[in-house]
C-alpha cells in the first residue's frame, strides 16, 4: 500500500500538520495532552498555512503523494538548520496553554531536570531547576547528591561550561567546571570550583577548597576557606591567602602576597602554619627552588613539617625558621626565633637578630645592628658600622670594634678585644690577650691580666699596669706616650712613663711623668727619674740610680780600716742626681747595733758628735798646758812643758837628752 499523507490542523499548536491517513484523528483531548511528541517548529507551522490558503485548504482533512510529502519535508529540513535551539522542561504544565517541554536541541542536549531549561547545542540541563547556555554546556547532578532532587538550581553558562554541584554557577567560563555545592566559576576558561561554596575566576584557576577563591591564570585556592589571586598563585592551607603571580600560601593560616617583577621568578611563598611572606621571591618558612628559580612542587611533608609563624617581607626576604622574621630587602632570617630587619641582613643563629645593612648574626641569641656588622659567638653583641663580636657572649660596640675571645668587650671607635674576659674601651684601644683591659685613645694591654688606661698606654707584660695619658698639643714624640709597662707585672703610671722593656726587665715599676724604670725589680717614682739599675730606686724628680758599691771593710780611712759591717748591697736607692741632690728628712732614728742596717738620723749623727767632742775636750783638759783642739777635731800642743817643742815626743825627746846631759855634769 502506498504511504498516503494528510494534513490536519492541530488546535493546539495552531498549525497544519501532515500525518499519516492510518493515523487517528485528532480529538480534543490528544490536541491538549501534556505529553505531545512533536517537534515544535513555528517557521514551518506558518509554512504550511501559507500552502494550505494557496491551494484552498480547507480545515477538513486532505491527501498527500509521496512526492508531495518528500518535497515538503525537504524544505522543512532546511528551515530546521536555521532555528535556535532552546529546550524548556515544565512537567507540572503551569500557565496556560500548552508550555510543557517544549524542545529542539540536538547533539544529546536537552533538558532533562525538571523545571530546566537548555539554549545551544548540546546545552544538557540535567538538574532540577537548572539552566544550561551555550554549546555543550552541562547542568549534572553531583554524585553526592543521589537522594536530593530539588533546590539542586544550578547555572551553566558558556561553551563547555558544567556546573555540577547543587547549587553551583559557571557564568562565561569556556570548559570550566563548578562541583562544588553553591560554587562558582565566572569568566575566563578552564576554571574549577570544587569546593564547597567555592568561586574561580580567571583562566584555569582551581578553588577546591571549602569556601575557597581562586582568581588568575593557574591560581589554586586549596584550603578551606582559602584565596589565591593572582597568575600561578596557590593557597593551599586553611584560611590560607595568596595574592599576586606566582604567590604560594602552604600553611594553615598563612598569607603570601608580592607579584613578579622584571627581575623576580615567584612571588611570596608562606610555607608554614601562620606563616606570612610579602614582597617578590620573599620565603616564609621551609621550601625549596629549583635550578630555574621557581618554587618546587609541594607535598604532604613541606605541608606538615612547615616552618611555624615565620613572617618575610621586602624583596627577596627569607624567613625559614619557626618564629623567626625578615623584613628588607635580602634579609634572612633561618632559625628558630631569629629576626632580620634591614637590607641584606642575615639572622641565623638561634633566637639571633640582625638590623642596618649587610648585618650578620649566626651565633645563638646573638645581636648585631648596624652596617656590616657581624654577631658570630653564642650570645654575643655587636652594634656599629663593621663591629664584629666572634667570642660567646662578648660585645661589640661602636665602629670597627671587634671582639674574639668570650666574654670580651669592645666599646668604642676602632677597639679590639682579642683575648676571652677583657675589655677594651675608647678609641683604637686594643686588649690582646686573657684577662686584659684597657681604657683610652690607642692604648694596649697585650698580655694576661694586663692593664692600660689613657692615651697611648701600652701594658705589654703579663699582669703589667700602663697608666697615664700623652702630654699637650704640640709635645715631643716622648710626650704624646701615655704608660708603657713592658714586662711582667710592671707598672707605669704617668705620661711618658717606661717600665721594663721588651723581652725583660720584670717587675719594674715607673710613676711620674717621663719617669723610667728599665731594670729588672726597680722602681722609679717622680719627674724624669730614672731607675736603670737592677733592684735599685730612683726617688724623686730627676733621681737616676748608679751601680752599688760594696763595702767589706778592706778599705782604709786616713789610715784605718773599719770592717766587721752587717748587711750586703743588692742596689741603690737615689733620690737625686748630680746638681740635683736632695735631703732626706723625717727619718726616725735607726737601731745602732752590730747588726743594724737601719738608716740613722741626724740627731743620731748629733749625738756621737758631742760624745766624739767631750773625748777631745777631756783630752785636751787633761793634757793641759797649750793642749788645743781646731775645728776639724785636731788636738795641738805648742811648747809642752816648756820645751819649746809642739809634739809630746819631741818634748820627751828635748826633756830626755836634757836629764841624760844633767846626769852627765853631777
Amino acid at each position: 500500500m502506498n504511504s498516503i499523507y494528510k494534513i490536519v490542523f492541530n488546535k493546539a499548536t495552531q498549525t497544519f500538520t501532515a500525518v499519516s491517513e492510518l493515523a487517528k484523528g485528532a480529538t480534543k483531548t490528544q490536541s491538549q495532552s501534556a505529553k505531545q511528541a512533536g517537534t515544535f517548529l513555528p517557521k514551518f507551522a506558518k509554512i504550511t498555512l501559507a500552502i494550505s490558503m494557496v491551494l484552498g485548504f480547507s480545515t477538513s482533512a486532505m491527501a498527500v503523494t509521496d512526492a508531495e510529502f518528500n518535497a515538503l519535508k525537504q524544505q522543512v529540513e532546511a528551515l530546521k538548520a536555521q532555528k535556535t535551539y532552546v529546550h524548556v522542561n515544565n512537567p507540572e504544565k503551569e500557565g496556560v496553554g500548552n508550555t510543557t517541554n517544549l524542545d529542539l536541541v540536538d547533539e544529546n542536549g536537552g533538558s532533562k531536570g525538571a523545571h530546566s531549561v537548555a539554549i545551544g547545542v548540546g546545552a544538557q540541563a540535567n538538574q532540577y531547576g537548572s539552566v544550561a547556555i551555550g554549546k555543550r554546556a552541562k547542568t549534572i547532578k553531583h554524585k553526592s547528591e543521589k537522594n536530593s532532587e530539588r533546590f539542586l538550581n544550578s547555572v551553566a553558562i558558556g561553551m563547555d561550561a558544567v556546573a555540577e554541584g547543587a547549587g553551583a554557577v559557571v557564568i562565561g567560563g569556556r570548559d570550566s567546571i563548578a562541583t562544588g555545592m553553591a560554587s562558582i566559576v565566572l569568566g575566563g576558561a578552564f576554571n574549577t570550583a570544587s569546593g564547597n561554596y567555592s568561586m574561580a575566576t580567571g583562566i584555569n584557576s582551581d578553588a577546591s577548597g571549602k569556601a575557597s577563591f581562586a582568581s588568575g591564570d593557574l591560581s589554586e585556592a586549596s584550603g578551606s576557606h582559602s584565596i589565591a589571586m593572582g597568575g600561578a598563585s596557590k593557597a593551599i592551607g586553611n584560611v590560607s591567602i595568596a595574592l599576586g603571580g606566582r604567590t604560594r600560601a602552604v600553611g594553615d593560616g598563612s598569607i603570601a602576597l608580592g607579584g613578579v617583577g622584571q627581575k623576580g621568578q615567584f612571588g611570596g611563598l608562606a610555607y608554614g602554619p601562620s606563616s606570612i611572606a610579602i614582597g617578590e621571591e620573599t620565603i616564609a618558612g621551609k621550601g625549596t627552588v629549583n635550578n630555574n628559580g621557581t618554587p618546587d612542587d609541594f607535598d604532604d611533608d613541606i605541608y606538615t613539617k612547615g616552618t611555624e609563624e615565620a613572617v618575610a617581607m621586602g624583596y627577596r626576604a627569607k624567613a625559614t625558621g619557626d618564629k623567626s622574621m625578615a623584613l628588607g630587602f635580602d634579609a634572612v632570617a633561618n632559625n628558630v626565633g631569629s629576626v632580620a630587619l634591614g637590607r641584606e641582613t642575615t639572622a641565623s643563629g638561634q633566637h639571633s637578630m640582625a638590623t642596618g645593612y649587610q648585618t650578620t648574626a649566626s651565633g645563638e641569641y646573638s645581636i648585631a645592628s648596624g652596617v656590616s656588622s657581624r654577631a658570630e659567638g653564642i650570645g654575643s653583641v655587636a652594634i656599629g658600622a663593621e663591629a664584629v663580636s666572634k667570642g660567646n657572649y662578648s660585645i661589640a660596640l661602636g665602629k670597627k670594634s671587634k671582639t674574639d675571645g668570650w666574654s670580651s668587650m669592645a666599646i668604642g671607635f676602632d677597639n679590639e678585644a682579642k683575648g676571652g674576659t677583657n675589655l677594651a674601651l675608647g678609641h683604637k684601644t686594643k686588649a690582646l690577650q686573657e684577662s686584659a683591659f684597657t681604657i683610652g685613645w690607642g692604648s694596649t694591654a697585650e698580655n694576661y691580666h694586663s692593664y692600660a688606661f689613657g692615651k697611648g698606654s701600652l701594658a705589654r707584660g703579663q699582669g703589667s699596669l700602663a697608666m697615664g695619658g700623652n702630654g699637650s698639643a704640640g709635645g715631643s714624640a716622648e710626650d704624646n706616650l701615655g704608660g708603657q709597662a713592658y714586662s711582667r707585672g710592671s707598672i707605669a703610671i704617668g705620661s711618658g712613663t717606661v717600665a721594663g722593656v721588651n723581652n725583660g726587665n720584670q717587675e719594674a715599676v715607673a710613676m711620674g711623668y717621663r719617669a723610667k724604670a728599665v731594670a729588672d725589680k726597680t722602681l722609679a717614682l717622680g719627674f724624669d727619674a730614672k731607675a736603670d739599675h737592677t733592684n735599685s730606686v730612683a726617688l724623686g724628680s730627676n733621681a737616676e740610680t748608679r751601680d752599688f758599691t760594696q763595702v767589706d771593710g778592706t778599705e782604709a780611712i786616713n789610715g784605718l780600716k773599719y770592717k766587721e759591717f752587717s748587711g750586703i748591697a743588692d742596689g741603690v736607692v737615689s733620690v737625686g742626681k748630680t746638681a740635683y741632690e736632695k735631703q732626706i728628712i723625717n727619718v726616725a732614728p735607726g737601731e745602732i747595733s752590730q747588726t743594724s742596717t737601719d738608716a740613722i738620723n741626724g740627731s743620731q749623727l748629733y749625738a756621737t758628735t758631742i760624745v766624739l767632742g767631750n773625748v777631745a775636750t777631756s783630752v785636751k783638759d787633761n793634757l793641759g798646758g797649750n793642749a788645743a783642739i781646731d775645728e776639724n777635731g785636731n788636738i795641738t800642743f805648742t811648747d809642752i812643758g816648756g820645751t819649746g817643742k809642739d809634739t809630746v815626743q819631741e818634748a820627751i825627746a828635748f826633756n830626755k837628752g836634757n836629764i841624760e846631759t844633767n846626769t852627765a855634769n853631777i
